[in-house]
């Protein structure tokens, strides 16, 4: 069972990526250093990397290792296995498979919410960020509507997955299509448009407003609750 996981649980446009470079400078946690990440945690600078969503939240980073890169959450590949069951027996060898041998742990940047993580990796500690919607969803717009929509995951999705068919044409459309683009095509059947911002904007709002309800009521030994940053409470519960 995968014991050697930190979840930073956050909502899209939460910071969780930022928050994750910090503890990953503790001696516990496993950087991921690597040209398009960074060698260091604390390295943003934008201008040698190849990730694409770098260039819209400069924080952002891929979990690079050695071997290749180590599997995502299920709630980064939703879309293409509806089931996590399924996925998570993917992940699992997967993460065995690339995880070097090391005696830290692996930070993950999740937007599965504690419960969900919990229920699949019952001995990993969870980091749930909570904050206030009204700006959370602001940095939404600015932040992740505005991500690449093109998502192939070459190494665990077959060529026939339906997802995967609709991105393509997707990208027929429009090349570099965006993750607010995806909201429209499958909200009015067309690619974003000035106008479907503001419903674009409530819809979002009210997403995170029940998520966050969700995040603030979660008690679990196992997890962290974080509105105000108390780094030595932090620091503290990595270490035990």
């Amino acid at each position: 069972m995968i014991d050697n996981i930190v979840f930073v649980s956050f909502e899209n446009g939460g910071g969780g990526h930022r928050f994750a470079r910090t503890i990953a400078a503790c001696d516990c946690i496993y950087w991921y250093s690597h040209q398009d990440n960074g060698i260091n945690p604390w390295n943003t600078n934008t201008k040698n990397t190849t990730i694409r969503q770098r260039s819209v939240a400069p924080a952002h980073f891929d979990r690079i290792v050695p071997k290749g890169k180590l599997p995502p959450t299920w709630d980064y590949v939703k879309d293409f296995f509806p089931f996590p069951e399924y996925y998570y027996s993917i992940f699992v060898e997967k993460f065995k498979q690339l995880a070097p041998e090391t005696d830290k742990s692996f930070v993950y940047c999740t937007h599965s919410k504690p419960k969900d993580l919990l229920l699949w990796f019952p001995k990993c500690k969870v980091i749930n960020l909570i904050h206030d919607v009204d700006p959370l969803a602001e940095r939404y717009m600015k932040t992740t509507a505005k991500f690449p929509g093109w998502l192939r995951m070459a190494d665990i999705v077959p060529e026939d997955n339906p997802h995967l068919l609709f991105l393509k044409c997707m990208r027929e459309i429009k090349k570099d299509f965006t993750v607010a683009d995806i909201w429209a095509q499958k909200t009015h059947g067309t690619l974003m448009k000035d106008e479907y911002w503001t419903e674009y904007l409530i819809s979002v709002k009210n997403m995170l407003y029940h998520n966050m309800q969700e995040r603030i009521n979660t008690n679990h030994e196992l997890v962290l609750n974080v509105r105000d940053k108390n780094w030595r409470e932090i620091k503290n519960f990595l270490a035990s």
